[in-house]
């Protein structure tokens, strides 16, 4: 009887991480003078409140990308410019995103003008063209 209700106990505590755990799903577009593009192969992360990063996500050839089992609280999205690894490793863009549920995001624009270094962090769902500069 013990054994049963430690497993209910067990299962209960499973189905409760899952239900807490959510989805993010979002696409970048790369805006350049033309038009606007979708951006693959892009690294992806999300950086915890306590400075924690996620395993690593890119996009896919229609600049798609999906984080999975992402626990709630609050993150900065992080796009990558170089990778994560080595001297030249630095975010491209960066922007705050706030996880109580499954998440879609609007579609990110990437702009080829040049970043404002003075942009405040602001929410991924305002987009990232506060980022750049005139």
């Amino acid at each position: 009887m013990k054994a049963l209700a430690t497993a209910l106990l067990l299962a209960a505590g499973w189905l409760s991480a899952q239900a807490s755990a959510a989805t993010v799903h979002g696409t970048i577009q790369q805006r350049s003078v033309r038009d606007v593009r979708p951006a693959p192969n892009l690294l992806l992360t999300l950086r915890s409140a306590a400075n924690v990063r996620s395993a690593r996500v890119y996009t896919d050839r229609a600049g798609e990308f999906w984080f999975y089992n992402v626990p709630r609280g609050r993150y900065v999205l992080e796009i990558w410019r170089s990778g994560m690894d080595g001297n030249n490793a630095r975010t491209l863009e960066t922007c705050l995103l706030d996880v109580g549920g499954d998440i879609a995001l609007p579609a990110l624009r990437l702009n080829n003008s040049a970043l404002n270094p003075r942009a405040e962090l602001k929410s991924c769902r305002e987009g990232l063209e506060h980022l750049y500069g005139s």
